[in-house]
């Protein structure tokens, strides 16, 4: 039997897919890094995180899967040397990235520094913007997070976003402005 660690913020729901994948495996959840590796010596599998200090101690272990799709923070020196396979969440983040770029288009078109600067001066003050809905944003790579980005904007009618396989034109080396990224787009 394969003794599967699994720590981070996972529901329940999920715990019993991890299960359910994996029906003869022991499948322990640990709430932190620290309760996961105070048992580190019985896991085969890790998913999650992992220190140095518990990495010399898990002499099973034989894979970590990380929640980041960047693993940076396993891949100290100890764990590239070790035979210990890291794995990483690719694409995990693409719709929470995808909102989150919607959320900054609305905060710059609006001016949240301003807003905020005049919460914090308790001064109420009329602050007119432009519209973004009917507007064309383009998207620079065309990966998953540039596909659910246009999706996420064609749902939420701020922006019409537009792309192209290929760049034709290179980008200015100032600040681009909405009339130059019109001129860059044509």
């Amino acid at each position: 039997m394969v003794t599967v660690f699994v720590s981070g913020e996972v529901k329940e729901f999920q715990l019993d897919q991890i299960r359910a994948a994996a029906p003869s495996a022991d499948v322990r959840y640990f709430a932190s890094r620290d309760a996961l590796e105070a048992q580190i010596e019985e896991a085969e599998v890790i998913a999650g995180n992992i220190g140095v200090p518990a990495l010399a101690r898990a002499k099973r272990l034989r894979w970590v899967q990380s929640w980041a799709a960047g693993p940076d923070a396993l891949l100290f020196p100890e764990m590239v040397a070790s035979p210990v396979v890291c794995t990483s969440c690719k694409g995990n983040g693409a719709i929470p990235l995808a909102e989150h770029a919607i959320m900054l288009m609305l905060m710059l078109n609006r001016d949240m520094p301003g807003w905020m600067r005049a919460q914090d001066a308790h001064r109420w003050e009329h602050r007119p913007h432009a519209e973004l809905n009917g507007l064309t944003c383009g998207i620079l790579g065309w990966d998953i997070r540039g596909r659910i980005w246009r999706s996420s904007a064609r749902r939420s009618t701020c922006a019409r976003p537009s792309r192209r396989r290929t760049w034709t034109r290179s980008l200015p080396t100032t600040g681009c402005t909405i009339s130059c990224a019109r001129q860059i787009s044509s």
